[in-house]
């Protein structure tokens, strides 16, 4: 779903509420309005009718209705009851009717029952005589000439049936259209009694017409959409201020929300006289403050765990370490075969080093050594095992990086001796260095704990750490600083000074194998006289082989 801005949401949701409420108000005030008028235009057109029905003249509808005949009379006996005193004074008292409410009345008569029920005879119209004088005058009628006697179909106004059958005052509910006078009218009926005996004479009919009533109900209407448009932009300019009102505070909460996101220490500063609102930022604001002393609690147990995981780093693998800040649990590890390269490091003749000084003293100078030497392991991504009084163990997953992890050494190791020794400044010149020989082998090897549920040692066991420490051993007899076993060697993809020592015999292997020198480390001199005489001692070694 496509996001939308809080503040448009705000506006639409009110502006659409004032429209809707303000659309409903005029469509109820319009048709209450129209309820209200067709209500009053019953009731007035209910007072003529009983104004007209009182005071119709007896005698001269009492002689008219006896002239009515059920059967077709001729035009001149028509003419001459149009004519007579009887007919003038009716038609001059419906005209009278008509004229107190000319806006309203459209057409007002009087009809008599006929001998079907369907039907109606006119008794005496309103427009008749006027009608007849347009014709005599313009040789046509402006309009339909109900003549005395003319038979009217009242089949589809069946409140004309009702009152002259039923003699019972009948108004339609609403405006019809009379095809007959092609006009939307509303017909009311009232029955005309002999004040006398009581006879039925017919009922008067009175056509009220809705132009007067149209145009005052369109007006009505364009009132209340010009009064609606008023409202609607009164609501609008209203919307606007409470939109404001309502979304600018909740808007700079939220932008108080993303700024704390990056800054714990920021707190929302809203001012609004509206309660839910006052109630929200000082609710966040709380809320902030639990949130950044947690953090702040949290940073200090994080910074406080990661100190001791580095403290207790020096004092075992990094691995396991690493592993135990992610939520392992290395007690868990199972003993697995691995392919591995592994190193051994010894200083030279240590114990008769060791002899010639203090314990302290033999102390800081492994400390100031190891720490030469270590930093070169971890750097080549090896891992130290063990340190065994002046001994180094170290495991490599790449062959190549145990080999430079080496070569590093013996450089740093010319370095250190370069340098002044405090601990052997009283010994003979030749005994101010130390030296070191340095032993590498491949192969597999058991990888895992060792020990028992109170005491363990993650380490490696195999022959291939014995072959290592072996050839550590040898690098004192052959008076050289690095030797690697064949199995290292031909896993190499890396160029290095390599050249053929000796055969040896080493653990777990029937046959003697072959052991290498690497002398990368050694002096530019040295280095172009091993290698001048490499051919020459291949080819002694080939012979001895």
């Amino acid at each position: 779903m496509k996001e939308v801005k809080f503040k448009i949401y705000v506006g639409v949701i009110i502006l659409a509420l004032c429209f809707f409420v303000v659309l409903f108000t005029t469509v109820v005030y319009f048709l209450n309005s129209r309820a209200n008028l067709m209500n009053e235009v019953v009731e007035r057109l209910r007072s003529n009718l009983t104004i007209a029905t009182g005071l119709v003249d007896d005698d001269a509808m009492r002689n008219l209705t006896k002239k009515i005949n059920l059967s077709e009379i001729s035009d001149s006996e028509i003419s001459k009851v149009e004519r007579s005193e009887d007919y003038l004074k009716i038609y001059s008292f419906l005209n009278t009717i008509r004229d107190a409410n000319p806006d309203l009345i459209l057409y007002v008569y009087i009809l008599v029952p006929d001998n079907d029920k369907n039907y109606a005879r006119f008794l005496v119209d309103a427009d008749a005589l006027r009608l007849i004088d347009e014709v005599k005058k313009t040789g046509a009628a402006s309009d339909k000439i109900s003549h005395f006697n003319l038979r009217y179909d009242i089949t589809d106004q069946p409140v004309a049936v009702a009152a002259l059958y039923e003699r019972k005052m009948m108004i339609e509910k609403d405006f019809v259209y009379d095809k007959d006078y092609d006009s939307w009218s509303m017909m009311g009926f009232g029955p005309i009694f002999d004040k006398i005996n009581g006879d039925f004479f017919g009922v008067v009919g009175i056509d009220i017409s809705n132009k007067n009533i149209d145009k005052f109900l369109r007006k009505l209407f364009l009132n209340g959409v010009i009064t609606s448009l008023v409202v609607f932009i009164v609501a609008l300019f209203i919307s606007l201020y409470v939109t404001n009102t309502i979304t600018r505070p909740v808007l700079k909460i939220t932008d108080a929300v993303k700024t704390f996101g990056n800054d714990f220490s920021y707190r929302a500063n809203v001012e609004s006289s509206i309660k839910e609102i006052y109630n929200l930022t000082v609710n966040f604001n709380q809320m902030a403050d639990n949130i950044e002393r947690f953090n702040n609690e949290r940073e200090k147990a994080a910074k406080e765990s990661e100190r001791r995981l580095r403290i207790t780093e020096v004092y075992t693998r990094r691995s396991l370490v690493d592993f135990v800040a992610k939520g392992g649990d290395p007690t868990k590890y199972k003993p697995e075969n691995r392919q591995i390269s592994v190193l051994f490091s010894d200083i030279r003749d240590f114990t008769e080093l060791s002899e010639r000084l203090s314990p302290m003293q033999v102390v800081n100078l492994l400390n100031r050594y190891f720490d030469k030497m270590n930093n070169h392991i971890m750097g080549n991504k090896g891992e130290i095992d063990k340190l065994i009084g002046d001994c180094i163990m170290a495991a490599f997953k790449d062959p190549d990086d145990s080999v430079i992890s080496a070569i590093e050494m013996r450089r740093e190791l010319a370095k250190f001796n370069a340098g002044e020794i405090p601990e052997l400044s009283n010994n003979r010149p030749e005994s101010k260095i130390i030296n070191n020989g340095i032993g590498i082998n491949y192969g597999t090897a058991v990888v895992g704990n060792i020990g028992s549920a109170s005491k363990m040692d993650y380490t490696l066991i195999g022959d291939i750490v014995n072959t290592a420490s072996r050839l550590e051993s040898l690098t004192k007899y052959y008076g050289i600083g690095i030797l690697i076993s064949e199995d290292l060697k031909n896993k190499l993809t890396i160029p290095h000074h390599i050249r053929a020592v000796d055969l040896a015999i080493v653990k777990g292997k029937k046959q003697p194998v072959t052991i290498f020198e690497v002398y990368d480390y050694e002096d530019d001199r040295t280095i172009k006289i091993k290698r001048s005489i490499q051919k020459y001692l291949d080819d002694a070694f080939n012979y001895y082989i």
